[in-house]
């Protein structure tokens, strides 16, 4: 039985919603894994965790670039508005995917627990969602993949 749906079923869908509300997806995962993410952790923690993954002020530089490269294109040879937006998704999620297994990488290797607050910059010391409790490992691991696909 599916604890999101009350129904037997093979899948379930999660819907990750970045709060700006600039990107939604929907992806199946097998029942376990959803009901796992969203079980083990209230929703508004692991909300908590997916934003702070996202990290809008370091996913800035990287859309910088994109939108230099977008205003050459449109200049030279015209910017089709599908594209540009496929590609803007694919870099936010790109830059998901990496935060979150950098986390993992990062806890493991006991980088995260050896950086003090004072030591912590808004630029370095990683996200420390798995430091903080706001996400499991298996959840950072299940969001870097998602991302990653």
């Amino acid at each position: 039985m599916c604890p999101l749906s009350g129904r037997q079923n093979t899948y379930t869908f999660l819907v990750l919603t970045v709060a700006t509300g600039l990107v939604s997806g929907y992806y199946i995962l097998p029942q376990n894994a959803a009901a796992k993410i969203l079980m083990t952790r209230s929703a508004n923690t692991f909300w908590r965790g997916l934003w702070r993954l996202a990290d809008p002020k370091i996913s800035l530089a990287s859309f910088a670039g994109l939108f230099l490269a977008a205003c050459f294109a449109a200049r030279d040879a015209g910017l089709h508005v599908g594209w540009f937006l496929i590609t803007v998704l694919g870099v936010f999620f790109v830059e998901v995917a990496k935060n979150a297994s950098g986390e993992v990488v990062d806890f493991d290797s006991g980088t995260d627990m050896a950086i003090t607050d004072e030591e912590r910059s808004p630029f370095s010391g990683g996200k420390r969602v798995l430091v903080d409790g706001l996400l499991d490992r298996q959840q950072a691991w299940l969001i870097a993949a998602v991302c990653f696909l």
